[in-house]
């Protein structure tokens, strides 16, 4: 086996799930609901690790606070999204990531799986 086969790619395109039965959730556009991310082997989501990694060094009073994490960890995974696609609230396509992910924390959670899945990032 060559292991240039086993290399990951920087990206992919998770679709969401109904976060009680599982089905992939559609746009009234009948498109699915999809977010482009960057996965952990990618030079992207290192520099944002390491940037969430270097403020949370700076806090040095508030280290065991969970609130501190969760900001930290929605925005790093805000920082690891590259696009929103067909997602809406309200009839309004949601673009801001840090937004949606606060708002809908079953979003996060999906995101936040598939980016440490780096299977989702192997070649298929």
């Amino acid at each position: 086996m060559d292991l240039s086969n086993l290399k990951t790619v920087d990206e992919n395109t998770l679709t969401l799930k109904h976060p009680v039965t599982g089905e992939d959730l559609t746009a009234d556009n009948g498109e699915l609901m999809q977010v482009v991310v960057y996965g952990v082997d990618s030079d992207h989501y290192r520099k944002v690790f390491a940037d969430i990694a270097r403020e949370l060094g700076k806090n040095k009073k508030k280290q065991n606070d969970p609130e501190l994490y969760d900001r930290a960890t929605t925005k790093q995974l805000a920082g690891v999204t590259k696009d929103i696609k067909n997602v809406f609230e309200n009839n309004e396509e949601v673009k801001d990531a840090m937004y949606l992910y606060k708002t809908y924390p079953w979003i996060k959670e999906q995101v936040a799986e598939f980016v440490e899945d780096r299977e989702n990032f192997l070649p298929k």
